[in-house]
């Protein structure tokens, strides 16, 4: 299973950057009933990063009324949900640190991860919503050494999945926009006395 993890986590594009995280060992799987609430705080979450990441402010013409309902829904959960964090005072943020994750998991730059095969809640903050972290759980795997540690989701809901890729593939491509927007350095030209 621990190579097929890294491998399976390797052939995919990854979000890479910096982020505030935290890893909790978990004794033992999650309890259906807090597996469920999980997924709907991540879908949340989820949805209010692809949201707050579209340039324009107006919905794509083709959107539904009921689209556009169940995405302010899903905002209006994500900040019902920060604010009582923040009122109860749970909010303390972990050290930053640089990590690459995907569907299939992350590794964390500098984390020195638990023996293989611990079961662990992965705790993922990102600026836009940073108090309701994206929360993920997992099992840790060996990865290349040096390389940092290394936690393969596991039981992820196919939804959470899904979103999870598609803020993958918008970090993606919104570094090669990036990329090409940036000039060119040329080399000056040499000249002959």
């Amino acid at each position: 299973m621990t190579l097929d993890s890294w491998q399976s986590f390797g052939e995919r594009i990854a979000w890479e950057g910096a982020l505030q995280v935290s890893c909790e060992p978990l004794d033992a799987p999650l309890e259906v009933p807090r597996r469920a609430r999980l997924e709907q705080l991540d879908a949340g979450v989820l949805a209010t990063l692809n949201i707050l990441a579209e340039r324009s402010g107006e919905p794509p013409a083709d959107e539904s009324v009921a689209a556009a309902l169940t995405r302010i829904d899903a905002k209006l959960d994500v900040l019902l949900e920060m604010f009582n964090r923040h009122l109860l005072g749970h909010v303390q943020l972990p050290p930053r640190r640089k990590v690459r994750f995907n569907q299939r998991g992350i590794l964390i730059e500098g984390w020195a991860s638990p023996a293989p095969g611990t079961r662990m809640l992965v705790c993922l903050h990102f600026d836009a919503c940073i108090g309701l972290p994206l929360e993920l759980p997992g099992v840790t795997a060996a990865a290349p050494p040096g390389s940092g540690g290394f936690v393969a989701f596991e039981g992820l809901d196919e939804d959470i999945r899904q979103g999870i890729e598609h803020l993958v593939f918008r970090q993606h491509r919104r570094q090669l926009a990036e990329a090409r927007r940036e000039p060119h350095s040329v080399p000056p030209q040499q000249t002959r006395d």
